[in-house]
């Protein structure tokens, strides 16, 4: 399944253990960009593999689900008012804006046939949106939870044409048809950040340290399949919440990475 909102505590003690045994000796360095916001200020950072912040990006509001796009600009989504999702260049041009008119959008996907996927909060509902803003696929989504802030964050479309969505309050991954009913459905997950799995097997995470976590533990992390932990980010005295973190020099070598949602 390439789509995850959740890491299962199982996993992260055990790989918890093993960031005991790493030390300054590790040489793995990494690009990244990621999306800070709460205790942090909201905005969108890229650090070069010595740390240095290269690029800052001010979204409109709060923000926590980005996606780099092949030509290298940024689609993510925005919760203020108004709320929807854009797309801007590295030097921070908007090309595309959707405002929703629903309560709250913080989940959004590019499709590969250009078509842009929003996570609706208020009603839950996935929103497929062309490049000219015209809605051509309006697909609700099965919710419990009824204050639209924790409805829904990451959503996917499915080779099938299903939907895929991660309802973070009620801890639920669910796939859904056409019209909304529910044909798959995981539940009872923990609330956590994201996961890109790289070409070479490996997975990095992005440890969400809300409330008393926030500066306790590293902010993100590198772990084989072995549950082996070969790198990590930690820099609390920079950055605070962290929510999502993604690398910018996976390797280049015929595959591609994976964002594990």
């Amino acid at each position: 399944m390439k789509f995850l909102n959740c890491i299962m505590a199982g996993l992260f003690l055990a790989i918890l253990s093993a960031m005991n045994g790493l030390g300054a000796e590790s040489k793995i360095r990494h690009r990244l960009m990621f999306f800070e916001y709460g205790k942090g200020p909201n905005r969108l950072l890229e650090l070069d593999a010595s740390g240095k912040v290269v690029w800052e990006h001010q979204p409109p509001s709060i923000a926590v689900i980005f996606e780099v796009l092949p030509n290298g600009n940024v689609l993510y989504a925005y919760g203020g008012k108004p709320t929807g999702v854009r797309e801007v260049t590295r030097q921070g041009q908007e090309v595309w804006n959707y405002v929703s008119k629903c309560p709250q959008v913080l989940g959004c996907k590019r499709l590969a046939n250009g078509n842009t996927l929003v996570a609706e909060q208020g009603p839950c509902q996935a929103v497929e949106v062309s490049p000219k803003n015209e809605v051509v696929r309006v697909t609700p989504l099965k919710t419990s939870h009824e204050s639209f802030h924790l409805q829904v964050r990451n959503i996917e479309k499915l080779p099938n044409g299903n939907i895929l969505a991660a309802h973070e309050g009620e801890g639920a991954v669910r796939e859904v048809d056409a019209d909304g009913h529910v044909v798959w459905e995981y539940t009872g997950v923990e609330n956590a950040g994201d996961a890109q799995r790289l070409p070479n097997g490996n997975t990095i995470v992005c440890n969400y340290l809300p409330g008393s976590f926030l500066g306790k533990q590293p902010q993100a992390f590198e772990v084989t399949r072995d549950k082996h932990v070969v790198w990590e980010f930690t820099d609390h005295a920079r950055f605070k919440t962290v929510n999502q973190i993604y690398l910018l020099d996976a390797p280049t070598d015929g595959k591609k990475s994976e964002v594990l949602r």
